[in-house]
């Protein structure tokens, strides 16, 4: 898991607690809330219950993250309490209402722990609700939370049980344990939930790397990051072939935008100086540093409204177009401040999403956009010394090359020979990709 999420350059949390090194923190959260009146044993096991009345003769809701009516939860996600109903829920006869839940099972088979109760293992709601008291609990001094995430599976019942458990204890000063709770939405393979039953299921390496049960285009880390980003992160993920080569689509389009950007500012230069520089400003100038405003000012209002990044994603490429529309239009004189600022402002959105060519925020692990002239990290700076040095071995051979080629019978085509196989495989094992113009030739990076 930590392999594939560093693959995509997702960081390291700070905790990763597992249940087996909290036990006393469980069976210490387990004992307050039973000091608080809010637990009874079943008098068929003896477990301990979490008992919701009791929670709500206090003040304090239960079902606010699922439904007020828990019966109809439980028809509603019936595959997950069948699946999950001895586990997570204790036995029904032992508990005295169907909204109760197991804190501590009494169970002498392995594995189980002591506890004052006897011989036993933390119910799963439990677990996680000690684990975050002891951990990023800590982290305020009312011991709640800003946000709490997780798949749109956990909403009922596991996070309304988290919330009822710690919200008993830990709210005297606040009126929400969590402040906002992020769920996000399954991963759908054409159409269907992703699931080894039906054996549709895919992983991030063959994603990456492709295999015989991978019939979709493989992809870099940099796209499949780009495909997660392209839809909402609440709706379900829709995975199919065409969603992933619009993707490979949109990240051509990026890479090719600071590409062509980067050849428009450096063979026209920023000499302000230089009287022969058109500097006047026309309608068509105008309008094009309108859309770069109009189009940062949208974004922002995409990343505030609950993160909509398929949205902020839109605009990116609007300026994109608008740009390639701007320069094509003016090619001999473009402004060249007003491209700067558009591909720094597609730079710097794309590396808040931890897939731009700037200096992101984040360390993040992907390759991004060549989207400047500078290093964004050591790593890289040593990747481009390699290439300089396998690009001075290339141009060394090809002047010796040229050089002999001319003693030869017909010197003229064997250095239009030299010049194509210059082009069309020695830079191109180094993702160079030369373009032949009108009177001249243009360079292109292609960084994955």
């Amino acid at each position: 898991f930590f392999r594939d999420m560093e693959l995509l350059g997702v960081e390291k949390p700070l905790f990763s607690p597992r249940c087996t090194d909290y036990m006393d923190e469980i069976v210490s959260f387990i004992s307050r809330l039973e000091d608080s009146g809010l637990t009874y044993h079943g008098p068929e096991t003896g477990s301990v219950y979490f008992d919701t009345a009791k929670m709500e003769s206090s003040g304090l809701s239960y079902g606010d993250l699922g439904t007020m009516n828990r019966g109809k939860a439980l028809e509603e996600h019936e595959s997950v309490y069948m699946e999950n109903s001895e586990i997570d829920e204790g036995i029904q006869g032992d508990k005295r209402s169907a909204r109760d839940f197991a804190l501590w099972k009494i169970k002498d088979a392995q594995p189980c722990w002591p506890s004052p109760w006897g011989l036993g293992r933390p119910g799963w709601h439990s677990e996680c609700s000690a684990m975050i008291d002891a951990t990023a609990g800590t982290l305020r001094s009312d011991g709640c939370l800003d946000i709490h995430g997780g798949g749109i599976d956990l909403r009922f019942p596991h996070h309304e049980n988290e919330r009822a458990q710690s919200q008993s204890l830990v709210c005297d000063s606040c009126k929400n344990w969590t402040s906002i709770f992020l769920h996000t939405g399954h991963l759908h393979i054409r159409g269907r939930k992703m699931s080894k039953s039906l054996k549709n299921f895919l992983t991030i390496e063959m994603a990456l790397e492709g295999g015989d049960d991978y019939d979709f285009p493989v992809m870099s880390p940099r796209q499949l990051r780009l495909l997660f980003l392209s839809q909402r992160y609440s709706a379900p993920m829709e995975f199919t072939t065409e969603a992933v080569q619009e993707t490979l689509a949109l990240d051509k389009q990026f890479s090719e935008f600071f590409a062509n950007t980067r050849i428009v500012l450096s063979q026209n230069g920023e000499d302000y100086n230089d009287h022969k520089i058109c500097n006047k400003w026309t309608k068509i100038d105008a309008t094009f540093v309108g859309v770069i405003s109009q189009g940062e000012e949208q974004i922002d209002i995409a990343l505030r409204n609950d993160f909509d990044i398929p949205r902020a994603l839109a605009q990116l490429r609007k300026v994109v177009k608008e740009t390639n529309v701007y320069v094509n239009e003016n090619e001999s004189h473009p402004k060249l401040g007003a491209v700067r600022q558009a591909c720094q402002l597609v730079s710097k959105y794309l590396s808040i999403l931890g897939i731009g060519g700037g200096v992101s925020p984040f360390k993040c692990a992907v390759n991004g956009y060549d989207a400047t002239l500078t290093f964004t990290n050591q790593s890289q700076a040593r990747g481009e010394e390699i290439e300089v040095s396998q690009l001075l071995d290339i141009l060394t051979q090809f002047r010796a090359d040229v050089r002999n080629s001319l003693r030869s019978e017909n010197p003229k085509g064997e250095i239009f020979k030299l010049c194509d196989k210059l082009r069309d495989e020695d830079l191109m094992r180094l993702n160079v990709h030369l373009e032949d113009r009108k009177g001249r030739s243009i360079w292109k990076k292609n960084n994955k």
